[in-house]
Protein backbone atom coordinates (compact mmCIF):
# COMPACT_ATOMS: atom_id res chain seq x y z
CA UNK A 1 0.00 0.00 0.00
CA UNK A 2 1.17 3.27 -1.18
CA UNK A 3 0.62 6.55 1.27
CA UNK A 4 -0.67 9.47 -1.07
CA UNK A 5 0.70 13.04 -1.30
CA UNK A 6 -2.06 14.39 1.25
CA UNK A 7 -2.28 11.77 3.30
CA UNK A 8 1.81 12.22 3.79
CA UNK A 9 1.62 15.76 4.40
CA UNK A 10 -1.32 15.16 6.91
CA UNK A 11 0.94 12.77 8.71
CA UNK A 12 3.43 15.10 8.84
CA UNK A 13 1.63 18.24 10.87
CA UNK A 14 0.10 15.34 13.09
CA UNK A 15 3.81 14.48 13.73
CA UNK A 16 4.63 18.22 14.56
CA UNK A 17 1.69 19.02 16.72
CA UNK A 18 1.92 15.78 18.44
CA UNK A 19 2.81 16.09 22.54
CA UNK A 20 6.39 14.60 23.48
CA UNK A 21 5.21 11.37 25.48
CA UNK A 22 7.26 10.60 28.64
CA UNK A 23 9.41 7.64 28.78
CA UNK A 24 7.83 4.27 29.23
CA UNK A 25 8.86 3.36 33.35
CA UNK A 26 8.16 -0.27 34.50
CA UNK A 27 5.82 0.06 37.30
CA UNK A 28 7.69 -0.35 40.37
CA UNK A 29 9.65 2.71 39.43
CA UNK A 30 6.18 4.57 39.15
CA UNK A 31 5.65 3.98 42.73
CA UNK A 32 9.05 5.18 43.18
CA UNK A 33 8.52 8.41 41.49
CA UNK A 34 5.29 8.94 42.82
CA UNK A 35 6.31 8.36 46.45
CA UNK A 36 8.92 10.53 46.34
CA UNK A 37 6.64 12.88 44.70
CA UNK A 38 4.08 13.11 47.29
CA UNK A 39 6.95 14.01 49.90
CA UNK A 40 8.02 17.03 47.38
CA UNK A 41 4.55 18.15 47.30
CA UNK A 42 4.09 17.79 51.03
CA UNK A 43 6.92 19.77 51.80
CA UNK A 44 5.95 22.39 49.13
CA UNK A 45 2.19 22.89 50.61
CA UNK A 46 3.78 23.53 53.99
CA UNK A 47 5.88 26.07 53.08
CA UNK A 48 3.20 27.80 51.14
CA UNK A 49 4.35 27.19 47.57
CA UNK A 50 2.00 24.62 45.97
CA UNK A 51 4.02 25.07 42.61
CA UNK A 52 7.59 24.93 43.84
CA UNK A 53 10.61 23.81 41.18
CA UNK A 54 12.87 21.53 42.91
CA UNK A 55 16.17 24.00 43.63
CA UNK A 56 19.78 23.34 45.57
CA UNK A 57 18.31 25.51 48.39
CA UNK A 58 14.91 23.71 48.48
CA UNK A 59 15.96 20.41 48.02
CA UNK A 60 18.84 20.19 50.85
CA UNK A 61 15.89 22.05 52.95
CA UNK A 62 13.79 18.94 51.84
CA UNK A 63 15.91 16.39 52.11
CA UNK A 64 17.28 17.42 55.56
CA UNK A 65 13.24 17.29 56.45
CA UNK A 66 13.25 13.43 55.37
CA UNK A 67 15.84 12.77 57.50
CA UNK A 68 14.81 14.25 61.12
CA UNK A 69 10.82 13.30 60.47
CA UNK A 70 11.48 9.55 58.95
CA UNK A 71 12.41 6.80 60.51
CA UNK A 72 15.25 4.22 59.05
CA UNK A 73 15.14 0.29 59.01
CA UNK A 74 18.70 0.24 60.47
CA UNK A 75 18.64 3.28 62.63
CA UNK A 76 16.48 5.84 64.29
CA UNK A 77 17.56 8.35 61.51
CA UNK A 78 17.18 7.37 57.43
CA UNK A 79 20.97 6.60 56.26
CA UNK A 80 23.05 7.79 53.49
CA UNK A 81 22.28 5.20 51.60
CA UNK A 82 18.69 5.80 51.07
CA UNK A 83 18.67 9.80 51.35
CA UNK A 84 20.88 9.98 48.22
CA UNK A 85 19.61 7.44 45.98
CA UNK A 86 16.71 9.25 47.06
CA UNK A 87 17.98 12.90 45.19
CA UNK A 88 18.65 11.42 41.81
CA UNK A 89 15.12 10.19 42.16
CA UNK A 90 13.54 13.14 43.12
CA UNK A 91 15.28 14.84 39.82
CA UNK A 92 14.04 12.05 37.20
CA UNK A 93 10.53 11.64 38.69
CA UNK A 94 9.77 15.33 38.77
CA UNK A 95 11.76 15.58 34.57
CA UNK A 96 9.15 12.88 34.29
CA UNK A 97 6.07 14.18 35.41
CA UNK A 98 6.26 18.21 34.71
CA UNK A 99 9.36 17.59 31.93
CA UNK A 100 11.66 19.97 33.81
CA UNK A 101 14.97 19.00 34.23
CA UNK A 102 17.11 19.35 37.49
CA UNK A 103 20.83 19.84 36.27
CA UNK A 104 23.38 17.42 37.35
CA UNK A 105 25.34 19.71 39.21
CA UNK A 106 22.56 20.73 41.32
CA UNK A 107 21.98 16.92 41.93
CA UNK A 108 25.79 16.30 42.50
CA UNK A 109 25.88 19.04 44.83
CA UNK A 110 22.52 18.25 47.31
CA UNK A 111 24.36 15.17 46.97
CA UNK A 112 27.82 16.04 48.50
CA UNK A 113 26.09 17.91 51.11
CA UNK A 114 24.15 14.98 52.71
CA UNK A 115 27.65 13.58 52.52
CA UNK A 116 29.13 15.36 54.77
CA UNK A 117 27.33 18.65 56.59
CA UNK A 118 23.84 16.75 56.56
CA UNK A 119 25.37 13.48 57.84
CA UNK A 120 27.92 15.65 60.56
CA UNK A 121 24.92 17.65 62.24
CA UNK A 122 22.35 14.90 61.89
CA UNK A 123 24.84 12.19 62.68
CA UNK A 124 23.27 9.99 59.96
CA UNK A 125 24.53 6.78 58.81
CA UNK A 126 26.06 4.65 56.39
CA UNK A 127 25.22 1.04 57.18
CA UNK A 128 23.46 -0.96 54.77
CA UNK A 129 21.32 -3.84 55.49
CA UNK A 130 23.06 -7.37 55.92
CA UNK A 131 23.06 -9.85 52.81
CA UNK A 132 23.36 -12.95 54.16
CA UNK A 133 24.81 -15.92 51.38
CA UNK A 134 23.93 -19.39 51.53
CA UNK A 135 25.70 -22.15 50.02
CA UNK A 136 25.19 -25.42 48.68
CA UNK A 137 25.39 -26.77 52.41
CA UNK A 138 22.78 -24.48 53.90
CA UNK A 139 20.70 -25.71 50.76
CA UNK A 140 21.22 -29.37 52.19
CA UNK A 141 20.05 -28.72 55.67
CA UNK A 142 17.13 -26.34 54.29
CA UNK A 143 15.87 -29.57 51.98
CA UNK A 144 16.42 -32.39 54.62
CA UNK A 145 14.65 -30.19 57.58
CA UNK A 146 12.07 -30.03 54.89
CA UNK A 147 11.48 -33.36 54.15
CA UNK A 148 13.00 -35.05 57.34
CA UNK A 149 11.89 -32.95 60.27
CA UNK A 150 9.99 -30.58 59.55
CA UNK A 151 6.91 -30.65 61.47
CA UNK A 152 4.92 -28.25 60.16
CA UNK A 153 1.25 -29.32 58.25
CA UNK A 154 0.91 -28.05 54.87
CA UNK A 155 -2.51 -27.75 53.66
CA UNK A 156 -1.74 -29.48 50.65
CA UNK A 157 1.64 -31.72 50.43
CA UNK A 158 2.46 -30.78 47.39
CA UNK A 159 3.39 -27.63 48.19
CA UNK A 160 6.10 -29.21 50.48
CA UNK A 161 7.44 -30.30 47.01
CA UNK A 162 6.98 -27.13 45.57
CA UNK A 163 8.78 -25.40 47.85
CA UNK A 164 11.61 -28.11 47.40
CA UNK A 165 11.80 -27.15 43.79
CA UNK A 166 11.87 -23.69 44.00
CA UNK A 167 14.73 -23.73 46.06
CA UNK A 168 16.31 -25.90 43.90
CA UNK A 169 15.61 -23.94 40.90
CA UNK A 170 16.92 -20.63 42.82
CA UNK A 171 20.19 -21.96 43.46
CA UNK A 172 20.75 -23.74 39.78
CA UNK A 173 19.28 -20.72 38.12
CA UNK A 174 20.66 -18.00 40.21
CA UNK A 175 17.22 -15.98 39.18
CA UNK A 176 15.78 -13.32 40.76
CA UNK A 177 12.90 -15.00 42.55
CA UNK A 178 10.17 -12.35 40.13
CA UNK A 179 11.46 -14.32 37.14
CA UNK A 180 10.04 -17.37 39.02
CA UNK A 181 6.93 -16.14 40.15
CA UNK A 182 4.79 -13.44 40.28
CA UNK A 183 7.02 -10.05 41.63
CA UNK A 184 5.32 -7.76 44.33
CA UNK A 185 6.86 -4.76 42.00
CA UNK A 186 3.89 -6.32 39.04
CA UNK A 187 1.22 -7.28 41.94
CA UNK A 188 -1.65 -8.98 40.63
CA UNK A 189 -0.16 -9.31 36.75
CA UNK A 190 -0.01 -13.40 37.29
CA UNK A 191 3.08 -13.05 35.22
CA UNK A 192 5.18 -15.71 36.45
CA UNK A 193 7.29 -18.83 34.71
CA UNK A 194 4.71 -20.64 32.53
CA UNK A 195 5.03 -24.13 30.79
CA UNK A 196 5.35 -21.95 27.90
CA UNK A 197 9.12 -21.21 28.76
CA UNK A 198 10.16 -24.84 29.56
CA UNK A 199 11.14 -27.83 27.01
CA UNK A 200 11.66 -31.22 28.78
CA UNK A 201 14.27 -33.37 26.75
CA UNK A 202 15.41 -36.84 27.03
CA UNK A 203 19.18 -37.43 25.94
CA UNK A 204 20.56 -40.50 25.21
CA UNK A 205 23.53 -41.50 28.18
CA UNK A 206 26.81 -41.44 26.34
CA UNK A 207 27.91 -44.77 28.86
CA UNK A 208 24.66 -46.59 27.47
CA UNK A 209 22.55 -45.90 30.47
CA UNK A 210 19.20 -45.06 30.10
CA UNK A 211 18.58 -41.50 28.62
CA UNK A 212 19.39 -38.29 30.57
CA UNK A 213 16.29 -36.16 31.49
CA UNK A 214 16.63 -32.63 31.07
CA UNK A 215 14.81 -29.44 31.72
CA UNK A 216 15.32 -26.16 29.62
CA UNK A 217 14.13 -22.98 31.06
CA UNK A 218 13.90 -19.50 29.13
CA UNK A 219 13.58 -16.74 32.03
CA UNK A 220 11.94 -13.95 29.93
CA UNK A 221 10.78 -11.96 32.80
CA UNK A 222 14.04 -10.18 33.34
CA UNK A 223 14.13 -6.57 35.19
CA UNK A 224 14.07 -3.55 33.59
CA UNK A 225 13.39 -5.81 30.26
CA UNK A 226 10.37 -7.41 30.56
CA UNK A 227 8.80 -5.65 27.46
CA UNK A 228 12.21 -6.54 25.61
CA UNK A 229 11.49 -9.68 23.07
CA UNK A 230 14.97 -10.28 23.09
CA UNK A 231 16.06 -10.37 26.60
CA UNK A 232 15.84 -13.66 27.40
CA UNK A 233 18.34 -16.40 29.51
CA UNK A 234 18.16 -20.13 29.01
CA UNK A 235 19.59 -22.50 31.54
CA UNK A 236 19.08 -26.14 31.23
CA UNK A 237 18.60 -28.36 34.77
CA UNK A 238 19.90 -32.20 34.47
CA UNK A 239 18.77 -35.09 36.50
CA UNK A 240 20.92 -36.16 39.71
CA UNK A 241 20.56 -39.32 40.29
CA UNK A 242 23.25 -40.20 42.55
CA UNK A 243 21.24 -37.49 45.00
CA UNK A 244 17.97 -37.52 44.48
CA UNK A 245 17.02 -34.71 47.30
CA UNK A 246 19.36 -32.35 45.15
CA UNK A 247 17.48 -33.56 41.73
CA UNK A 248 15.18 -30.78 40.05
CA UNK A 249 13.72 -33.14 37.69
CA UNK A 250 11.74 -35.18 39.95
CA UNK A 251 9.98 -32.19 41.63
CA UNK A 252 9.42 -30.95 38.11
CA UNK A 253 8.10 -33.45 36.99
CA UNK A 254 5.74 -33.87 40.15
CA UNK A 255 3.95 -30.99 39.74
CA UNK A 256 3.77 -31.28 35.68
CA UNK A 257 1.91 -34.68 36.11
CA UNK A 258 -0.40 -33.18 38.93
CA UNK A 259 -1.05 -30.41 36.42
CA UNK A 260 -1.78 -32.64 33.82
CA UNK A 261 1.26 -31.32 31.21
CA UNK A 262 2.36 -34.89 29.68
CA UNK A 263 -0.09 -36.67 27.52
CA UNK A 264 2.87 -39.54 28.17
CA UNK A 265 2.43 -41.53 30.71
CA UNK A 266 5.66 -42.05 33.85
CA UNK A 267 5.75 -45.31 32.88
CA UNK A 268 7.20 -44.66 29.52
CA UNK A 269 9.01 -41.90 29.86
CA UNK A 270 11.24 -43.72 32.48
CA UNK A 271 11.11 -47.12 30.18
CA UNK A 272 12.10 -44.78 26.91
CA UNK A 273 14.62 -45.57 24.22
CA UNK A 274 15.98 -43.44 22.00
CA UNK A 275 16.77 -43.99 18.32
CA UNK A 276 18.45 -40.05 18.28
CA UNK A 277 20.95 -38.34 20.71
CA UNK A 278 17.75 -36.21 22.34
CA UNK A 279 14.04 -35.99 22.22
CA UNK A 280 12.06 -33.40 23.52
CA UNK A 281 8.78 -34.41 25.46
CA UNK A 282 6.20 -32.25 24.57
CA UNK A 283 3.94 -30.75 26.44
CA UNK A 284 0.00 -30.24 26.24
CA UNK A 285 -1.28 -27.52 24.56
CA UNK A 286 -3.38 -26.07 26.89
CA UNK A 287 -0.95 -26.13 29.52
CA UNK A 288 1.75 -23.66 28.25
CA UNK A 289 0.09 -20.77 29.29
CA UNK A 290 -0.27 -22.03 32.62
CA UNK A 291 2.12 -21.09 35.73
CA UNK A 292 4.13 -23.74 36.87
CA UNK A 293 4.18 -22.70 40.42
CA UNK A 294 0.94 -22.44 41.09
CA UNK A 295 -1.05 -20.41 44.48
CA UNK A 296 -3.42 -23.16 47.03
CA UNK A 297 -6.43 -22.48 44.34
CA UNK A 298 -4.15 -24.70 41.91
CA UNK A 299 -4.53 -22.37 38.76
CA UNK A 300 -3.19 -18.52 39.93
CA UNK A 301 0.30 -17.89 39.74
CA UNK A 302 2.37 -18.18 43.13
CA UNK A 303 3.39 -14.87 44.35
CA UNK A 304 6.51 -13.75 45.73
CA UNK A 305 5.21 -12.72 48.95
CA UNK A 306 3.58 -16.24 49.18
CA UNK A 307 7.02 -17.94 48.19
CA UNK A 308 8.87 -15.17 50.84
CA UNK A 309 7.06 -16.36 53.62
CA UNK A 310 6.65 -20.40 52.61
CA UNK A 311 10.94 -20.07 52.53
CA UNK A 312 11.48 -17.33 55.95
CA UNK A 313 8.93 -20.05 57.94
CA UNK A 314 11.12 -22.75 56.90
CA UNK A 315 14.26 -21.56 57.60
CA UNK A 316 13.13 -20.08 60.98
CA UNK A 317 11.94 -23.53 61.55
CA UNK A 318 15.11 -25.26 61.06
CA UNK A 319 16.55 -22.74 63.15
CA UNK A 320 18.48 -20.37 61.58
CA UNK A 321 19.10 -17.00 63.13
CA UNK A 322 19.27 -14.80 60.52
CA UNK A 323 16.06 -14.25 57.99
CA UNK A 324 16.84 -16.51 54.97
CA UNK A 325 15.37 -15.06 52.01
CA UNK A 326 15.40 -16.57 47.70
CA UNK A 327 18.19 -13.52 47.41
CA UNK A 328 20.81 -15.05 49.85
CA UNK A 329 20.37 -18.22 48.00
CA UNK A 330 21.24 -16.20 44.76
CA UNK A 331 23.79 -14.41 46.40
CA UNK A 332 25.53 -17.61 46.94
CA UNK A 333 24.96 -18.74 43.64
CA UNK A 334 26.18 -15.14 42.06
CA UNK A 335 29.24 -16.18 44.43
CA UNK A 336 29.73 -19.57 42.95
CA UNK A 337 29.82 -17.29 39.19
CA UNK A 338 32.22 -14.81 40.12
CA UNK A 339 34.85 -17.59 40.27
CA UNK A 340 34.32 -20.03 37.63
CA UNK A 341 32.48 -18.04 35.00
CA UNK A 342 33.35 -15.27 32.81
CA UNK A 343 32.00 -11.56 33.68
CA UNK A 344 29.89 -12.25 30.15
CA UNK A 345 28.33 -15.48 31.24
CA UNK A 346 27.77 -14.13 35.11
CA UNK A 347 26.61 -10.79 33.96
CA UNK A 348 23.70 -12.30 31.18
CA UNK A 349 22.28 -15.22 33.97
CA UNK A 350 22.14 -12.60 36.39
CA UNK A 351 20.82 -9.81 33.97
CA UNK A 352 23.16 -7.18 35.11
CA UNK A 353 24.59 -4.83 32.13
CA UNK A 354 27.02 -3.44 34.82
CA UNK A 355 29.78 -5.07 36.50
CA UNK A 356 29.90 -2.75 39.23
CA UNK A 357 26.72 -4.23 40.45
CA UNK A 358 27.84 -7.77 41.21
CA UNK A 359 30.47 -6.34 43.27
CA UNK A 360 28.65 -3.91 45.07
CA UNK A 361 25.33 -6.26 45.81
CA UNK A 362 26.55 -9.52 45.79
CA UNK A 363 30.00 -10.24 46.24
CA UNK A 364 30.56 -11.74 49.68
CA UNK A 365 32.43 -9.62 51.70
CA UNK A 366 34.38 -11.69 53.84
CA UNK A 367 37.19 -12.61 51.52
CA UNK A 368 37.46 -17.08 51.08
CA UNK A 369 41.38 -16.91 50.31
CA UNK A 370 43.24 -18.32 52.74
CA UNK A 371 45.90 -15.39 52.91
CA UNK A 372 47.66 -16.65 56.11
CA UNK A 373 48.67 -19.98 54.14
CA UNK A 374 49.67 -18.31 51.60
CA UNK A 375 51.84 -15.74 52.65
CA UNK A 376 53.72 -18.46 54.15
CA UNK A 377 53.97 -20.66 50.79
CA UNK A 378 51.51 -23.50 52.32
CA UNK A 379 48.82 -24.59 50.79
CA UNK A 380 45.71 -23.03 51.30
CA UNK A 381 42.59 -24.63 53.20
CA UNK A 382 39.80 -22.26 51.92
CA UNK A 383 37.22 -25.08 53.34
CA UNK A 384 38.15 -23.84 56.39
CA UNK A 385 36.40 -21.03 55.17
CA UNK A 386 33.54 -21.97 54.02
CA UNK A 387 31.34 -21.97 56.86
CA UNK A 388 32.15 -18.45 58.24
CA UNK A 389 31.05 -17.37 54.44
CA UNK A 390 27.82 -19.02 54.85
CA UNK A 391 25.09 -18.89 57.22
CA UNK A 392 26.61 -21.97 58.96
CA UNK A 393 27.43 -19.97 62.35
CA UNK A 394 23.54 -18.46 62.24
CA UNK A 395 22.36 -22.01 62.49
CA UNK A 396 21.20 -23.28 65.59
CA UNK A 397 19.09 -26.80 65.61
CA UNK A 398 16.46 -27.45 67.63
CA UNK A 399 16.46 -23.45 68.35
CA UNK A 400 12.58 -22.66 69.13
CA UNK A 401 10.02 -21.97 66.74
CA UNK A 402 6.92 -21.27 68.91
CA UNK A 403 5.50 -21.36 72.77
CA UNK A 404 3.80 -24.93 72.34
CA UNK A 405 4.62 -27.00 74.72
CA UNK A 406 5.45 -24.70 77.82
CA UNK A 407 3.23 -23.06 80.21
CA UNK A 408 3.47 -19.86 78.30
CA UNK A 409 1.57 -20.45 75.92
CA UNK A 410 -1.91 -20.35 77.64
CA UNK A 411 -0.78 -18.09 80.18
CA UNK A 412 -0.84 -15.32 77.72
CA UNK A 413 -4.49 -15.49 77.47
CA UNK A 414 -4.34 -13.78 81.14
CA UNK A 415 -2.49 -10.68 79.87
CA UNK A 416 -3.48 -7.53 80.03
CA UNK A 417 -3.73 -6.57 76.44
CA UNK A 418 -5.37 -9.77 75.70
CA UNK A 419 -7.91 -9.53 78.31
CA UNK A 420 -9.20 -6.04 77.08
CA UNK A 421 -9.67 -7.67 73.71
CA UNK A 422 -11.96 -10.07 74.18
CA UNK A 423 -13.52 -7.97 77.56
CA UNK A 424 -14.15 -5.94 74.57
CA UNK A 425 -15.10 -8.70 72.03
CA UNK A 426 -17.70 -9.91 74.68
CA UNK A 427 -19.17 -6.86 75.74
CA UNK A 428 -20.04 -6.56 71.97
CA UNK A 429 -21.22 -10.62 71.77
CA UNK A 430 -23.90 -9.41 74.52
CA UNK A 431 -24.30 -6.17 73.02
CA UNK A 432 -27.11 -5.27 69.82
CA UNK A 433 -23.62 -4.82 67.39
CA UNK A 434 -23.52 -6.12 64.15
CA UNK A 435 -22.21 -9.58 63.20
CA UNK A 436 -19.60 -7.55 61.57
CA UNK A 437 -18.31 -5.49 64.66
CA UNK A 438 -18.23 -8.75 66.59
CA UNK A 439 -15.89 -10.65 63.86
CA UNK A 440 -14.12 -7.88 63.66
CA UNK A 441 -13.48 -7.50 67.00
CA UNK A 442 -12.76 -10.82 67.58
CA UNK A 443 -9.96 -10.93 64.62
CA UNK A 444 -8.31 -8.15 66.99
CA UNK A 445 -8.44 -10.33 70.08
CA UNK A 446 -6.17 -12.85 68.06
CA UNK A 447 -4.29 -10.77 66.64
CA UNK A 448 -3.25 -9.53 69.94
CA UNK A 449 -2.84 -12.66 71.35
CA UNK A 450 -0.45 -13.72 68.21
CA UNK A 451 1.44 -10.95 68.38
CA UNK A 452 2.08 -11.59 72.12
CA UNK A 453 3.13 -14.83 71.44
CA UNK A 454 5.28 -13.92 68.50
CA UNK A 455 6.78 -11.31 71.03
CA UNK A 456 7.20 -14.22 74.03
CA UNK A 457 8.87 -16.84 71.06
CA UNK A 458 11.47 -13.90 69.93
CA UNK A 459 12.46 -13.69 73.71
CA UNK A 460 12.91 -17.69 74.32
CA UNK A 461 14.22 -18.22 70.88
CA UNK A 462 17.15 -15.29 71.28
CA UNK A 463 17.41 -16.70 75.38
CA UNK A 464 17.94 -20.84 73.93
CA UNK A 465 20.69 -19.43 70.88
CA UNK A 466 22.27 -17.46 73.74
CA UNK A 467 23.49 -20.26 75.83
CA UNK A 468 23.49 -22.69 72.53
CA UNK A 469 27.25 -22.97 72.25
CA UNK A 470 27.54 -24.26 76.14
CA UNK A 471 24.93 -26.61 75.43
CA UNK A 472 26.76 -28.13 72.77
CA UNK A 473 29.68 -28.27 74.99
CA UNK A 474 28.03 -30.04 77.73
CA UNK A 475 26.44 -32.22 75.50
CA UNK A 476 30.20 -33.94 74.95
CA UNK A 477 30.32 -34.54 78.93
CA UNK A 478 27.41 -36.31 78.78
CA UNK A 479 27.35 -40.31 79.41
CA UNK A 480 26.12 -42.39 76.50
CA UNK A 481 22.55 -42.69 78.59
CA UNK A 482 22.25 -39.35 78.79
CA UNK A 483 22.94 -38.78 74.96
CA UNK A 484 20.26 -41.48 74.16
CA UNK A 485 17.39 -40.14 76.81
CA UNK A 486 18.09 -36.23 74.62
CA UNK A 487 17.60 -38.22 71.33
CA UNK A 488 14.46 -39.76 72.48
CA UNK A 489 13.12 -36.48 73.64
CA UNK A 490 13.75 -34.76 69.86
CA UNK A 491 12.71 -37.26 67.62
CA UNK A 492 10.17 -36.72 65.92
CA UNK A 493 8.19 -39.68 64.16
CA UNK A 494 8.17 -38.95 60.18
CA UNK A 495 4.23 -39.35 59.04
CA UNK A 496 3.90 -42.56 56.72
CA UNK A 497 3.62 -40.57 53.95
CA UNK A 498 6.75 -38.40 54.40
CA UNK A 499 8.68 -41.56 55.58
CA UNK A 500 8.73 -43.44 52.11
CA UNK A 501 9.64 -40.43 50.24
CA UNK A 502 12.15 -39.29 53.04
CA UNK A 503 14.17 -42.67 52.55
CA UNK A 504 13.73 -42.50 48.68
CA UNK A 505 15.24 -38.86 48.79
CA UNK A 506 17.97 -39.41 51.54
CA UNK A 507 18.93 -43.01 51.61
CA UNK A 508 18.02 -44.34 48.44
CA UNK A 509 20.18 -47.12 47.23
CA UNK A 510 18.20 -47.97 44.05
CA UNK A 511 19.18 -45.60 41.36
CA UNK A 512 17.46 -47.97 38.49
CA UNK A 513 14.43 -46.04 36.53
CA UNK A 514 11.91 -48.36 38.29
CA UNK A 515 13.48 -47.44 41.91
CA UNK A 516 12.71 -43.81 40.46
CA UNK A 517 9.32 -44.24 38.65
CA UNK A 518 8.19 -45.74 42.32
CA UNK A 519 10.19 -42.11 43.98
CA UNK A 520 7.49 -40.34 41.56
CA UNK A 521 4.71 -41.94 42.27
CA UNK A 522 5.33 -41.90 46.01
CA UNK A 523 5.78 -37.52 45.62
CA UNK A 524 2.51 -37.53 43.45
CA UNK A 525 0.61 -39.41 45.99
CA UNK A 526 1.36 -36.94 48.73
CA UNK A 527 -1.34 -35.03 46.30
CA UNK A 528 -4.09 -37.84 47.79
CA UNK A 529 -3.12 -36.56 51.61
CA UNK A 530 -4.77 -34.19 52.80
CA UNK A 531 -5.07 -31.67 56.26
CA UNK A 532 -6.66 -32.64 58.83
CA UNK A 533 -6.34 -30.72 61.91
CA UNK A 534 -5.26 -32.78 64.69
CA UNK A 535 -8.17 -31.27 67.17
CA UNK A 536 -10.60 -33.03 64.98
CA UNK A 537 -10.51 -35.86 66.84
CA UNK A 538 -9.20 -35.40 70.99
CA UNK A 539 -9.02 -38.93 72.03
CA UNK A 540 -6.58 -40.71 69.73
CA UNK A 541 -2.73 -39.97 69.49
CA UNK A 542 -1.18 -38.33 66.85
CA UNK A 543 0.42 -41.48 65.08
CA UNK A 544 -3.32 -43.53 65.03
CA UNK A 545 -4.49 -40.14 63.17
CA UNK A 546 -1.99 -40.04 61.20
CA UNK A 547 -2.05 -44.05 60.20
CA UNK A 548 -6.13 -44.17 60.03
CA UNK A 549 -6.26 -40.82 57.53
CA UNK A 550 -3.39 -42.32 55.18
CA UNK A 551 -4.74 -45.40 54.91
CA UNK A 552 -8.49 -44.20 54.70
CA UNK A 553 -7.72 -41.70 52.24
CA UNK A 554 -5.95 -43.40 50.18
CA UNK A 555 -7.56 -46.67 50.20
CA UNK A 556 -10.74 -46.00 51.60
CA UNK A 557 -10.49 -49.35 53.57
CA UNK A 558 -12.17 -49.31 56.83
CA UNK A 559 -10.98 -52.89 58.13
CA UNK A 560 -7.67 -51.76 57.36
CA UNK A 561 -8.11 -48.47 59.02
CA UNK A 562 -9.01 -50.85 62.18
CA UNK A 563 -6.05 -53.30 61.63
CA UNK A 564 -3.53 -50.59 61.29
CA UNK A 565 -5.11 -48.83 65.44
CA UNK A 566 -4.94 -52.16 66.42
CA UNK A 567 -1.38 -52.98 65.39
CA UNK A 568 -0.51 -49.59 67.60
CA UNK A 569 -2.43 -50.88 70.61
CA UNK A 570 0.55 -49.56 72.82
CA UNK A 571 -0.12 -46.47 72.61
CA UNK A 572 -3.43 -46.40 73.98
CA UNK A 573 -4.63 -48.59 77.52
CA UNK A 574 -7.22 -51.34 76.09
CA UNK A 575 -8.49 -51.83 72.37
CA UNK A 576 -11.93 -51.76 73.02
CA UNK A 577 -11.51 -47.78 73.59
CA UNK A 578 -9.18 -47.93 70.26
CA UNK A 579 -11.56 -49.72 68.69
CA UNK A 580 -14.50 -46.97 69.62
CA UNK A 581 -11.89 -44.15 68.46
CA UNK A 582 -11.48 -45.93 65.31
CA UNK A 583 -15.39 -46.14 64.69
CA UNK A 584 -16.10 -42.76 65.84
CA UNK A 585 -12.98 -41.32 63.86
CA UNK A 586 -14.29 -43.04 60.27
CA UNK A 587 -18.35 -42.54 61.03
CA UNK A 588 -18.16 -38.53 61.94
CA UNK A 589 -15.18 -37.54 59.64
CA UNK A 590 -15.53 -39.87 56.19
CA UNK A 591 -18.63 -41.05 56.02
Amino acid sequence: MKLSKDELLADIEQQGSTKKRPPKVAPPTKRGYKSILSLWQDFALRIDQPALVPSAGYMKSFFKMLAIEHKGMLGPRLSLNTLCPYVTRLATAYKHEHDIEIPQRVVGEVKDWIKTDLKDLLALSSKARPKPMADSQDLEVLIRYLWVEDKHSFRNQLDRVKLHFFLLCLAYTVSRPGAVVVSDSYRNSNEAMKYRDLKFHLTRDVEGGPPQMSLTVTFKLMKGDRDEEDEFVTITLWEDRAYPHLCPIMPFLTLAYEHDAFDIKPEELFCATLDRSVVEVPLKDEVLDMPLFRAADGTAAWTYAASYRALTALAYRAGYRCQVTSYAIRRGAANILEKSATWAETGILMGHKNAKVLQARYVNKHVGVDLQSLFHKRTAKTDRLRPLRSLAAEHFPGAPCDLRGTDLHQKLRKHPKYIERRQEWQDLKQSAASAALVKAAKTKMNVELARLRRVETKKLREDWIKTDGLRYLRMQRQDNAAQELSKELNDYTLPPWRATVTEMLFEASDQSQEGRLVLLRNLRDLSKVKFVRATCCPLHSKEIFSAIATEFIIHRNTSACISIVFAAENLLRTKSLLFAICMKFTHKYFF
